[in-house]
C-alpha cells in the first residue's frame, strides 16, 4: 500500500472532508462537492453533520460503512499492488519508483 492511499484513509478515518477529496480527485469543480456528498451519503458511505463552526457548512465524514469500503478498496489495491510488482526485485522496485515519481512531478505540483 502506498503511503498516500495510508495517509488519505487515516485522515477521512479522523474526520477529513471526503466530499473534497472525492471532487478533487475526480477534478470536478468544488460547486459539485454537495451533490457528491449526496450521492455518497445516498449510498450510505458517509454521514452528513452540520458544522458547529459554520451554520451555512457541512460536514462530510465516513459511515462505518464508508471505512469499511475504503479499508475494503485499499486491501484490495495492495493485493493488486503486491501482485503486479512480485516479478521484480528490490532493486526494479526501487527504479520503477524512482521513474514514476519523476513522471508523476508535474502533476503533484499542479494538483492535476
Amino acid at each position: 500500500m502506498s503511503i498516500a492511499n495510508t495517509d488519505q484513509a487515516e485522515r477521512w478515518n479522523s474526520g477529513e472532508d471526503v466530499a473534497h477529496w472525492v471532487t478533487n480527485q475526480a477534478r470536478y469543480d468544488r460547486m459539485n462537492e454537495p451533490f457528491a456528498a449526496l450521492i455518497l451519503a445516498a449510498a450510505g458511505l458517509v454521514r452528513r453533520e452540520p458544522d458547529p463552526r459554520d451554520r451555512r457548512g457541512v460536514l462530510v465524514t465516513l459511515s462505518e460503512r464508508g471505512k469499511a469500503a475504503v479499508d475494503a478498496a485499499l486491501t484490495d489495491l495492495l493485493n493488486r499492488e503486491q501482485s503486479l510488482l512480485a516479478g521484480l526485485d528490490a532493486g526494479e522496485r526501487e527504479t520503477l519508483a524512482s521513474l514514476l515519481r519523476t513522471l508523476l512531478a508535474p502533476f503533484d505540483a499542479t494538483g492535476r
